[in-house]
């Protein structure tokens, strides 16, 4: 799957080739991997750089996937096709989860790492489907898509998020802890080890150098091509970084996204940022501290947000489109929504005042709290 010896043309790694697709904190090298199992059929891109890892999609790409998405969407037997298969990978995975065994002494064989990746590549087969790359064409009204079809692909990825959560993070990260424990290594630097590497370490018991990992830890480009992963060399992946670094946002104080729902609100901001490192264990008291009638600001939401989200006059996210889960759940809540602003949570702080108008799509800062 990866491959470092092809040879890589930069001239086809640049930023306005590509959107920005999905950013997260603390992700690591062996997540980003299994993400990728499926993603890279779609040329993904993912630059990590000191905690932040950050992906993209090209252009090309994403004018493909909404073709296909389309013709999936419109045409009956074919979206019958694909709905039933919807179900039968819910029910699928929860077996899978279930089965999983609870005994503080059970220990993960190469082949429930394999398994592992196999549920994960059939329930990203479908769940790719509902993201904005393929989703988004089943809200445009020029393509005449049934709306009970896109209601149907909204309960889904509503009820499929929490799983995709099981079992990228909790079942991956709990093989990752027993696995360590096995091997007598760090689970955190296992957490930067690839998928192969952890077979390799099951086949041969070779560990990766610590030396690498520190390096992965601190940053590393994958470049998708072809279905294939490539890592690219040090210089390949300094070069790549400066070229995708962002420019400051502390001169912004209007900014838009796409209107998911609309409405105009004004309010003080809440910022809450998932931890991907520590499996949402201070999520819970991030939600507690939010005031009901606040602005929800985060880079994406999930099923676990939703206490959040009812407590919220309005939501904006860096990432998403029409069919996101922030964009889902603010039309059941009718409250105002922007998705898709790319940097909101850079640019707003919590306790800053801002007006959300989700009717003429923008979002204006109205006083900055003092952060010093």
């Amino acid at each position: 799957m990866t491959n470092n010896k092809i040879n890589i043309n930069l001239e086809n790694i640049k930023p306005e080739l590509y959107q920005k697709a999905f950013t997260f904190q603390h992700l690591g090298y062996l997540i980003t991997h299994y993400f990728l199992s499926n993603y890279r059929k779609s040329d993904f891109l993912v630059i990590y750089n000191e905690t932040w890892c950050r992906s993209f999609i090209p252009h090309a790409t994403v004018e493909r996937n909404l073709k296909i998405a389309k013709e999936l969407f419109r045409n009956k037997n074919k979206f019958e096709e694909y709905y039933s298969g919807l179900k039968n990978i819910i029910q699928k995975c929860d077996e899978y989860l279930q089965n999983i065994p609870s005994s503080k002494d059970w220990v993960p064989r190469k082949e429930d790492w394999i398994s592992l990746q196999k549920i994960i590549d059939d329930f990203y087969y479908y769940y790719e489907k509902t993201e904005f790359f393929f989703a988004d064409a089943g809200y445009d009204p020029e393509n005449n898509i049934p709306a009970e079809n896109m209601k149907l692909v909204g309960e889904f990825k509503m009820d499929a998020r929490q799983r995709l959560n099981d079992l990228l993070i909790n079942s991956l990260y709990k093989y990752a802890e027993k696995t360590a424990k096995q091997f007598n290594l760090n689970p955190e630097e296992l957490k930067f080890y690839s998928y192969k590497e952890i077979l390799d370490l099951y086949d041969t018991n070779r560990t990766v150098p610590i030396k690498i990992i520190k390096e992965r830890q601190h940053s590393y480009v994958l470049y998708c091509v072809n279905s294939e992963i490539i890592v690219l060399d040090n210089e390949q992946k300094k070069i790549v970084i400066e070229n995708f670094k962002e420019s400051s946002v502390d001169k912004i104080t209007e900014f838009k996204g796409i209107i998911a729902s609309k409405g105009i609100v004004r309010g003080k901001v809440r910022v809450i940022i998932a931890n991907y490192q520590n499996n949402y264990r201070d999520f819970q008291s991030k939600v507690n501290a939010m005031q009901k009638g606040e602005i929800l600001v985060t880079e994406t939401t999930s099923p676990e947000f939703v206490p959040a989200m009812k407590k919220a006059a309005g939501i904006i996210t860096n990432q998403g489109g029409l069919g996101s889960h922030a964009a889902i759940v603010s039309r059941e809540f009718r409250i105002p929504c922007i998705v898709g602003t790319s940097r909101a949570t850079e640019i707003l702080k919590t306790g800053d005042s801002i007006e959300l108008d989700a009717i003429n799509n923008k979002i204006t800062l109205l006083t900055r709290v003092n952060h010093d």
